[in-house]
């Protein structure tokens, strides 16, 4: 029997994604930053980039600036 975690991954492409997305999900007032997404995820900087470039291509986030540093948010 396949989990519920595999099905999201193959539907989503990957585990990393799937993450990001349940997370932006339950949490959409909150801005993250590239540090706390990676350790939210469990997941390292560069694979959390290439997600959040996917979901804000398709215009699930936004991308934003604070402090010289990007953020982002659902």
């Amino acid at each position: 029997m396949t989990s519920k975690s595999n099905i999201l991954e193959k539907l989503f492409g990957s585990q990393t994604r799937v993450r990001a997305l349940r997370l932006f999900l339950l949490n959409p007032e909150e801005v993250f930053d590239i540090k706390t997404l990676a350790r939210r995820l469990r997941a390292g900087r560069s694979s959390v980039k290439k997600e959040l470039r996917l979901l804000l291509d398709v215009g699930y986030i936004r991308k934003g600036a604070k402090e010289a540093s990007e953020v982002w948010a659902k």
